[in-house]
């Protein structure tokens, strides 16, 4: 039996393997194809965030750090609020060590979120400027779906470790009062009783104050910071601000607003009574 031939278009001809192999080259080559299209097609594997961190927490706290801004500030003053009730997609991204939630869209511009724990809870340090936004690879976690709420009272929270906090900061001030107390002259302001209204504040917080209010009407904002060293906490008084006539500020006053603000988070108060016969 003859061998068949088959011509090519160059006048050759093939033989039976030949045949064979180009139609598996062939073949070959189709499936890479094919494989490479579905390669292209494949999303990359969103990258482990590391313990204590999620999704959820990652969420919740930038939907916390945009609403304390908010509640924190006068209007007009921050950048979320023309933004009430929109949907912005939130990529969380792993700069080596650091993690970062990233809004796009907000002024045309990013939003570089950073964030942090303590005590496995997971907060918002704070936004980043345009000079300190990292640069290089980065690695994408995952994204979801922030809508910007209507403003609330802040979630502030509650712990032991910040019963900790509080009782330093109570410490503080009733050791301050009793300094006033003892003291051989008084000024006038500080005749009678003086409430102090410590503020309340994250378990994560570095620091807080209280607002002393006289009862001439003058008030005086005394801070705070929580110093931890050797598992004990003390609060360290602050360089304060005194307002005279708080309430016969103007209404637009950052003062004003910032007192008022403050009262209504007032999370304990303590009466400091002085009597004349301290003089």
């Amino acid at each position: 039996m003859s061998a068949c031939t088959s011509e090519s278009s160059t006048g050759s001809t093939l033989q039976d393997g030949d045949t064979n192999r180009v139609e598996q080259e062939m073949t070959t080559a189709d499936e890479q194809h094919v494989q490479s299209d579905q390669h292209q097609n494949v999303e990359p594997i969103p990258a482990k965030l590391p313990d204590p961190y999620t999704m959820e927490n990652i969420q919740a706290a930038v939907d916390e750090y945009i609403n304390y801004d908010m509640w924190n500030n006068p209007p007009g003053i921050t950048n979320y609020e023309p933004y009430i009730g929109e949907t912005f997609e939130v990529e969380v991204r792993i700069y080596d060590d650091e993690i970062y939630a990233v809004i796009e869209e907000i002024d045309d511009d990013q939003q570089f979120f950073k964030l942090l724990n303590k005590n496995n809870t997971v907060y918002i340090d704070r936004t980043l400027t345009k000079e300190e936004v990292p640069e290089g690879d980065y690695v994408s976690a995952s994204q979801f779906d922030l809508i910007i709420s209507k403003l609330r009272s802040p979630n502030f929270g509650k712990s032991t470790y910040k019963d900790e906090l509080l009782a330093a900061a109570r410490k503080y001030y009733e050791s301050y009062c009793e300094k006033r107390q003892n003291s051989e002259t008084v000024e006038e302001e500080w005749k009678g009783i003086v409430n102090f209204y410590i503020r309340d504040f994250y378990e994560y917080s570095t620091d807080t104050y209280a607002w002393f209010v006289f009862p001439n009407g003058d008030a005086y904002m005394a801070p705070v910071f929580f110093d931890e060293r050797n598992g004990t906490i003390a609060a360290v008084g602050m360089k304060g601000l005194y307002v005279e006539d708080i309430y016969l500020q103007p209404e637009d006053s950052m003062y004003r607003f910032w007192f008022e603000r403050d009262l209504e988070a007032t999370i304990e108060v303590l009466p400091c009574v002085i009597d004349d016969e301290n003089e």
